[in-house]
């Protein structure tokens, strides 16, 4: 989860103590400035915004900011941007509005306008010292690490007691390349509060980059241990990380540690700065073959060896082979700057969680049907890591594998529908799995599923290979240009998407 999400509730809170509303509207007013389900707060908000009882600009102002935080929730960014910018428009002074703004902005990678918002929540609350935190956090995303350690030396100034001040400044450190600095901040943090779950992940991905795998493993340990609440506990009210998403960081890096791939991240090859995982599976023993991810897998491997990358490519992958495949991969991450990983082949969604589905995947009798699979999330968790900029591309979900089954045996007692499509990441910037510096992008959109391709490749890949080796061409304006191509060749039947928690720009090859 984003810190910015979490700094919501602070300043939405300090956003209603300054508006007083009516009795008759206490409901309606404690759902849209209280609840924590996005759909009730957003549902209320608009009754009272729609309402036929008269608002004041301030309070009508107030209830746009709770429903673009309940946009943001969602994902829905758009939204929450237009709600926000109206409650600004119609009164300036709701510092809380233009934090969550900025926060927006920083998701969206926007940097610039990040700062502009920040910089008017400080103008407007200059003594609340998260708001300095999060100017540090943009700043350090801009490049400028010595100015985003003043902003956290501000913020500590305001507040000793702003754990994520002190978190944040280990990061820095560790970007700086001051390993014992980094620890000593972690340290401190610990002295404050010794039950968040963030330290402990943040000192055993120190430990890894150390190549200290004891450490590391004790770290995470530690980090499980930890209460799975949010608390606020400084003296700003300031909330600390949610322990859900970092225990499940710390139980994908512990598996990693635990597995006989542990030593990988020793090898010569880890050193690299960019880093890839290709895999192509088309050979599928009870699903319907495609002719295509290998040769996808096989063209867009050329092409990231061509601009650098250490890439692993696997064609046809078992189950076992995946695991081990995807191990070594998370293995390496730590010490890399970029990861990629490109899969081709089925995907699968159940119960709203995505899969990637092997070429032996089996549907036993009294078998989890995930058990064969390689689920998405622990992929993501074991990539997150603040320091590093993660690109997962998914030419999956041709479409539903078994489609003729319409539920298979999930567990004792339970049976799973099988959805075709690929659902939306819901870890991404949303509390869940994934956080800053990561980029999803699906062949098509949410829920739909990809062609095949019937010639010498898919629709997708074959635009991707096109661009990715593009000399100084950043990311996302890469994947703008693959989508138009996409949607030009198949008329408009597939569109792909993509979602993103990248910190600013990310380029896979640098210009000449």
């Amino acid at each position: 989860m984003h810190r910015f999400q979490l700094l919501l509730p602070l300043l939405m809170s300090w956003l209603a103590i300054t508006h007083s509303s009516p009795a008759s509207a206490i409901s309606a007013d404690a759902a849209c400035t209280q609840s924590n389900d996005a759909d009730v707060k957003m549902k209320a908000c608009t009754d009272l915004l729609q309402g036929g009882r008269r608002l004041s600009a301030p309070d009508r102002a107030k209830y746009l900011a709770y429903r673009g935080w309940a946009h943001t929730q969602k994902q829905d960014y758009h939204a929450a941007l237009a709600d926000l910018d109206m409650s600004i428009t119609l009164d300036d002074r709701q510092f809380g509005s233009h934090g969550s703004r900025a926060g927006i902005h920083r998701v969206l990678g926007s940097l610039d306008n990040a700062l502009r918002d920040i910089d008017a929540c400080i103008k407007l609350a200059p003594r609340f010292a998260p708001a300095r935190t999060v100017r540090g956090d943009i700043l350090r995303d801009k490049g400028d690490t010595d100015g985003a350690l003043k902003e956290y030396d501000a913020a500590l100034k305001l507040d000793p007691t702003e754990l994520s001040a002190y978190t944040s400044r280990s990061v820095t450190y560790r970007i700086m390349g001051r390993p014992q600095d980094a620890q000593a901040e972690l340290m401190r943090a610990l002295a404050l509060d010794n039950r968040v779950a963030e330290i402990y992940v943040a000192q055993g991905q120190l430990a890894e980059s150390n190549h200290d795998i004891a450490k590391a493993r004790e770290a995470y340990m530690r980090a499980l241990e930890q209460p799975r609440t949010i608390r606020f506990t400084n003296k700003s009210g300031s909330p600390i990380i949610d322990a859900a998403r970092q225990q499940k960081i710390a139980a994908a890096r512990l598996a990693v540690l635990n597995s006989e791939q542990q030593n990988v991240a020793a090898s010569p090859t880890a050193s690299g700065q960019k880093l890839a995982l290709v895999i192509g599976n088309g050979a599928y023993n009870v699903a319907n073959a495609l002719p295509n991810p290998p040769r996808d897998a096989r063209r867009i491997a050329q092409e990231l060896r061509s601009i650098g990358f250490d890439t692993t490519e696997g064609i046809d992958m078992s189950s076992d082979a995946m695991r081990r495949a995807v191990q070594d991969f998370l293995a390496k991450a730590p010490h890399a700057k970029i990861t990629l990983i490109f899969f081709a082949g089925h995907g699968m969604q159940i119960d709203g969680k995505n899969y990637l589905v092997p070429v032996d995947a089996q549907l036993a009798s009294g078998k989890r049907v995930t058990d064969d699979m390689i689920d998405l999330d622990f992929i993501m968790a074991g990539l997150d890591d603040k320091l590093r900029a993660n690109v997962i591309v998914l030419d999956a979900c041709r479409d539903n594998p078994f489609a003729s089954t319409t539920s298979v045996a999930s567990g004792a007692g339970r049976s799973v529908a099988l959805r075709s499509g690929l659902a939306p990441q819901s870890g991404l910037s949303s509390g869940g799995t994934l956080g800053a510096g990561t980029l999803i992008a699906f062949a098509t959109a949410p829920g739909q599923v990809a062609l095949d391709g019937e010639g010498a490749g898919s629709p997708f890949t074959l635009a991707l290979a096109r661009h990715v080796n593009t000399p100084g061409l950043e990311l996302q304006q890469m994947l703008t240009r693959v989508r138009s191509e996409v949607v030009a060749a198949t008329k408009g039947k597939q569109v792909p998407w993509s979602n993103s928690s990248l910190l600013g720009e990310v380029y896979l090859t640098a210009a000449p």
